[in-house]
This record gives structure tokens, C-alpha cells and sequence, in this order.
């Protein structure tokens, strides 16, 4: 639920909506699938190196899952900086600031 008003409220200040209705008329389902699938994408890196974490700390693969870790670091850093900064390349929004979200709430 907050991922939908976190975007609704980034696309209202990015395209100069001003109500509810404009704003259900604008956005399309493919840029709430594109914020979603963002977001999930997130979820899905952390446990990857969650998973990549233990192998090293249980002994497993160390060599491998260290490199790995190294490497999914690096991207779950570009994608975390592309959620907050925005990407015109991937239609991500940015985000609201804080003073847009506390007149949210």
C-alpha cells in the first residue's frame, strides 16, 4: 500500500496533477507495474545477499559466494540509487521529497 501512495504522490508532483480523479486518469498500468516490479526487485537482491552471506559465513562456496556478494552489491547499489534518483531510461519517477510527503500524511 505505501508503494501505491509513495507513486501516486511522485507522479502528482512530477505531472502537475492536482486530484485524485486527474490522477487515476493519468497513470497508466504499465507505469504502476514498472514502480511495483522496481520495488520488488529490491526484495528479491536483499535475499540474494542474505543467502550469498551465510554460504561465506557457514563455509560454503566461500570463493564463489564472496565474489557473488561483491557483485550483487554492486547492482542492488545502482538499482537502490535508480529508485531514489529516478531513471528516465526505465520511466522510474523520482520519488517525493520529505517536505511533499509529510503534506501527504
Amino acid at each position: 500500500q505505501l508503494i501505491v501512495s509513495v507513486t501516486v504522490a511522485t507522479y502528482s508532483v512530477a505531472h502537475g496533477v492536482t486530484s485524485c480523479g486527474d490522477m487515476k486518469a493519468r497513470v497508466t498500468a504499465e507505469e504502476w507495474l514498472i514502480a511495483i516490479q522496481s520495488s520488488e526487485a529490491q526484495n528479491y537482491l536483499v535475499a540474494r545477499a542474505t543467502q550469498l552471506f551465510m554460504q561465506v559465513a557457514l563455509g560454503f562456496e566461500v570463493s564463489q559466494s564472496q565474489v557473488d556478494l561483491t557483485v550483487l552489491t554492486e547492482s542492488v547499489g545502482q538499482d537502490l540509487r535508480k529508485l531514489l534518483e529516478g531513471s528516465i531510461a526505465q520511466d522510474l519517477v523520482v520519488p517525493p521529497d520529505q517536505e511533499i510527503v509529510d503534506l501527504l500524511f
